[in-house]
Parts: C-alpha cells; sequence; structure tokens
C-alpha cells in the first residue's frame, strides 16, 4: 500500500517470511490536458535473514574444544563459517550442525594466537548476504618434560638422590613461561624448576617405585602434565655382632650377621683370615691367632 504523487520516488520494502514476495508497482502518468497511460512493474522482495551465532569460550587453551551455535532462519539459505587466521576451516555443514558444532583449536606457534570466525549467512540471492564476525584467542601448546639424573647410583640403589632437569617449552621451541609444581609421588613436592629429591625404600624385600609428576603452568594458565617412575631397590643394611667382642690369641669367635635386604655377604678380616663370600645370614665361628 502507499501512493505519492512525486515524480520519483524512494519506498522501503520488507519480507519477514520465508520465501520472496512480489509487489506491484503502477506508474500513472497525467498530461495536462487529461491524458492518461499506465506502466506496471513489479519489486520482488527476498526474506530478511540475520547472520548471529555464539561461543561458550572466547579465550581458550591450545586442543581445548569450542562450542558453536549459530540462529537458524527458514529464509537462509547458506550458512558458511570461516576461522580467518587458522589453517583448518573445516566444520561438519549446517546439515549435520542444525544450529550447534564443536571445533577444536590447537596453537604449536609458542605465541597467543588471535583467530577471527566469520558467519555469513545467504538467502538464495547473491545480494542478500549478512556477515558477523567475533574474535576467539588460542593460547599456546605447553610441553612438559624432564630428565633424571642419578649419577653413579645406576641401578637405583637405597637411598637413592636424584636431580630432575625440567626441559618444559612451549610447543614450537619458544622458552617456557610459568610456574611448576613437582609431586615425588611419596608425599613430598616442590615448586623449583629443576629440584633434587631423595627416595627412600623401606622395604628390604621388593623395590619401590615412585611415580613422580611434573605440572607445569604458563602464564596463560595452560597446564601440562607428565609423569615418570623412579625405581629404588630394596632397603639394604649390613649389620652383626661378633662374640667374643674382643679376643685373646689364640680364640674362636662367632659373628652373626642381621643384614637386611642382603642376598651376598662378602666378609672382609683385614687380611688375618681369608676372606669369605657367603649366600646366607646364618651365625659362623673363625679362630683368630695372633702372629706375633
Amino acid at each position: 500500500g502507499g501512493q505519492s504523487l512525486n515524480p520519483t520516488h524512494n519506498k522501503l520494502y520488507r519480507n519477514f517470511g520465508n520465501v520472496p514476495v512480489t509487489y506491484p508497482v503502477t506508474l500513472t502518468g497525467v498530461t495536462e490536458f487529461g491524458c492518461i497511460d499506465t506502466d506496471v512493474a513489479t519489486v520482488e522482495v527476498f526474506p530478511r535473514i540475520t547472520a548471529k551465532f555464539s561461543l561458550n569460550k572466547p579465550v581458550i587453551c591450545s586442543g581445548d574444544i569450542i562450542e558453536f551455535r549459530y540462529d537458524r532462519m527458514g529464509s537462509i539459505t547458506n550458512y558458511t563459517f570461516q576461522f580467518i587466521g587458522y589453517g583448518d576451516q573445516t566444520w561438519p555443514g549446517d546439515a549435520f550442525a542444525n544450529g550447534v558444532f564443536t571445533k577444536q583449536f590447537i596453537n604449536e606457534t609458542g605465541s597467543p594466537l588471535t583467530v577471527r570466525v566469520r558467519l555469513t549467512v545467504e538467502n538464495g540471492n547473491t545480494g542478500c548476504t549478512k556477515i558477523i564476525d567475533k574474535e576467539i584467542t588460542i593460547n599456546p601448546r605447553v610441553s612438559a618434560g624432564f630428565t633424571q639424573n642419578v649419577g653413579t647410583n645406576t641401578i637405583g640403589c637405597n637411598p637413592l638422590d636424584v636431580t630432575f632437569n625440567n626441559s618444559t617449552i612451549f610447543t614450537g621451541g619458544t622458552p617456557f613461561n610459568g610456574t611448576y609444581h613437582w609431586d615425588f609421588g611419596d608425599g613430598a613436592s616442590s615448586l623449583a624448576t629443576s629440584p633434587s629429591h631423595t627416595f627412600i625404600n623401606d622395604n628390604p624385600s621388593s623395590t619401590a617405585t615412585f611415580t613422580v609428576t611434573l605440572t607445569a603452568i604458563s602464564v596463560h594458565g595452560c597446564i601440562s602434565v607428565i609423569p615418570q617412575n623412579v625405581v629404588v631397590q630394596p632397603r639394604l643394611e649390613a649389620l652383626f655382632t661378633m662374640d667374643p667382642g674382643s679376643v685373646c690369641s689364640p680364640m674362636d669367635v662367632t659373628f652373626s650377621p642381621s643384614s637386611v635386604g642382603a642376598t651376598r655377604w662378602l666378609w672382609d678380616f683385614d687380611g688375618i683370615v681369608d676372606n669369605e663370600e657367603r649366600f646366607n645370614n646364618d651365625p659362623f665361628t673363625h679362630s683368630f691367632t695372633s702372629s706375633d
């Protein structure tokens, strides 16, 4: 509806439906003598569309997943998501997403990465397009790592002193900036970068395994956790008594070993009698005679 007596006229047409609407436009020309001529044209108005979406996490750590929700309208014939500044452009497509989808983002550059997410919607007419952009920040991936240095105690005898050499980085080789937490698996912990710790196994009959866990937390709040095992051999303590404790030559002396965790006993008598290797913890007697 609507009329105008002006030779030129502007009019705003709206279509809130889901299909194109055609409006007839009639121009009637009248001369000063009353002569009349009429021309009829049509204006086709495609349905109104809007581009709108939301995301649940605008700032994430590498490897996290973002959920996207976008408004669907019957008048929209095509939806396109772009991830400008990011390599992987895949998304399920509207036929599968049906208004919601998730996508994982990876950042192994060593620095925060800003990605512009763009939704473009169309209604079948190339001139009817709407675009909306939103930014997300992907903080760099943390790669926690460390090695163990046990010095010369390579078989892990008890007690075992270990120095942990921290090799944590931002993936991509960038030096790490953040904090550390070490859990040594025996109730002790440390916040040092590369700590040392002594592991003790009180069990004389079996090895003890301690799981050492390093948690690295970046300045962006991103976390990487890595565990390693430290194995400590059974407790070993050499103990014995002798009777009598002091002797006059010649004299028999009885040795009563009470060692903990031993499987082989090496006796050294300082050259007075021959050294001896035994394979049990049983008492035994030696005769000692002065050479003077």
